[in-house]
């Protein structure tokens, strides 16, 4: 598989507004600290979630890493099925979804 040095980024704006969505009451606020603590948490969970992808391709002996060798990757990445994980999950599989699919990525 070729190997690229991708810069993985996220807006700390879209970041927040996708949080924002999850929150059960509307006067709830989220601060700048805790969206740029977040920010990094996708960031390392993303690049965790593509080394182990394109590992699960390798083992497969495909070329190309696909949203099915992410899903099949992904209880390993999730422990437990606590609501905020799941939040956590949904916005990683969006992230990595729109990744996958980008066609700037490919």
């Amino acid at each position: 598989m070729a190997e690229k040095d991708v810069e993985i980024s996220f807006k700390k704006d879209t970041v927040s507004q996708l949080l924002s969505n999850f929150f059960k009451e509307d006067k709830t606020k989220l601060s700048g600290d805790a969206t740029r603590l977040m920010v990094e948490m996708l960031k390392v969970f993303v690049q965790e979630a593509a080394v182990r992808s394109q590992k699960q391709a390798e083992s497969e002996d495909c070329d190309q890493v696909d949203i099915e060798h992410f899903e099949k990757i992904l209880p390993q990445l999730v422990c437990g099925s606590t609501g905020s994980r799941n939040v956590f999950v949904l916005l990683i599989s969006a992230c990595l979804h729109s990744l996958i699919f980008s066609p700037d990525y490919r």
